[in-house]
């Protein structure tokens, strides 16, 4: 994953080189709140459990397993633990993911660490991470949309945005849900998640989208759609050599304390 990202980030570097790098902004949108806190449960202890497909070059399927268990401390931050483990093809790994909740979202711990001591100082000092992902901003409302991750790239004085991840509110749907213990109708709400790479300030980039379910004292229900976004929040990290892949999760079984 880092020598796929160096890379990226070093084709990235020599795209803005020979041109000229331009500033990027975001809006937000307000309307009837849709969603608040209680779309996503995070006392200790809670569970779920998802079936999982995979399609890339072949198909794969499998579970994957979530829990909140504990806390951690990083950079002066209290975050909670997410345990993933994760079966595909009988293949069974298990990642831990970190999370904080607050009145305005939940926010992911991103560890760039690794990443940052792979790059040249020359290079690095280039280069601003965020340190967390938003991926919720707490109330949703109609219209809503909100930054979820940026990658900074300054060049010359021109700041560059080559890697962005943004997020929306899509519409109401109602689900079943074919749990372990019998179907259970719900009430959703749909958010977009859309990672934008971009290898030159002038060129029109690539969008990814992934989709999440989230349901009222439930939780996400259900994802689908790009494989790096939804990786990034289910414990497997940023991966980018999973842009070409396609991930569905259904919950099957749930225990929300």
């Amino acid at each position: 994953m880092k020598t796929k990202f160096i890379a990226l980030i070093l084709l990235i570097i020599a795209g803005c080189m020979f041109s000229s790098c331009d500033s990027d902004s975001s809006t937000q949108s307000s309307g009837d709140v849709v969603a608040d806190g209680t779309y996503f449960p995070a006392e200790d202890g809670t569970s779920y459990k998802y079936n999982v497909d995979k399609v890339n070059d072949t198909q794969t399927s499998g579970s994957r397993s979530s829990l909140y268990s504990g806390t951690t401390v990083h950079e002066g931050v209290i975050y909670q633990i997410q345990i993933d483990s994760l079966t595909l093809s009988g293949l069974t790994t298990v990642n831990n993911a970190f999370f904080r909740k607050t009145d305005t979202g939940i926010f992911f711990f991103l560890d760039t660490t690794g990443i940052s001591a792979s790059i040249p100082d020359s290079l690095l000092s280039s280069l601003i991470f965020d340190t967390e992902m938003r991926i919720f901003l707490f109330p949703i409302n109609e219209g809503g949309n909100w930054p979820v991750f940026k990658m900074t790239l300054n060049i010359q004085g021109f700041p560059f945005s080559p890697v962005e991840v943004s997020a929306n509110y899509v519409a109401k749907e109602n689900l079943t849900l074919d749990l372990i213990r019998g179907n259970e109708n719900v009430e959703t709400v749909k958010i977009r998640f859309r990672l934008s790479i971009r290898t030159s300030p002038l060129s029109a980039g690539v969008n990814y989208d992934a989709f999440a379910w989230l349901a009222k004292n439930i939780g996400i229900v259900k994802w689908q759609g790009n494989g790096t976004i939804i990786n990034a929040f289910t414990g497997g990290g940023i991966v980018f050599a999973d842009t070409s892949s396609t991930v569905t999760q259904n919950l099957v079984e749930y225990d929300v304390n």
